[in-house]
């Protein structure tokens, strides 16, 4: 994936790259188009305000469309970290410490 790091450091938003780690590329063809699917999984940088809270696995994928690229749709499949002692009210979308 270190071959593609360069060249998503210019297509995604500044700085994404800082908190989330390029994980797969992957070009699918659709009709007279093609769909670039980047795969990115946060990493385990430790926020400014010095908590500690330990990754306990990742978040169900979430999948935004991105602005095309010479014509070509892209997707972003993005999974954030689940740390340990939170939960999650589903419903509320809200995070809070137990």
């Amino acid at each position: 994936m270190e071959q593609y790091r360069l060249l998503a450091e210019c297509l995604l938003p500044a700085r994404m790259l800082d908190w989330f780690d390029l994980k797969t590329v992957r070009v699918e063809k659709k009709g007279d188009t093609q769909v670039i699917h980047l795969y990115l999984d946060e990493n385990e940088q430790k926020p400014d305000d010095g908590e500690d809270l330990r990754p306990n696995g990742f978040t169900r994928e979430s999948v935004f469309h991105d602005f095309p690229i010479r014509g070509q749709e892209v997707l972003l499949h993005v999974r954030r970290l689940m740390p340990q002692g939170l939960v999650i009210d589903i419903k509320a979308f809200v995070f809070r410490k137990l």
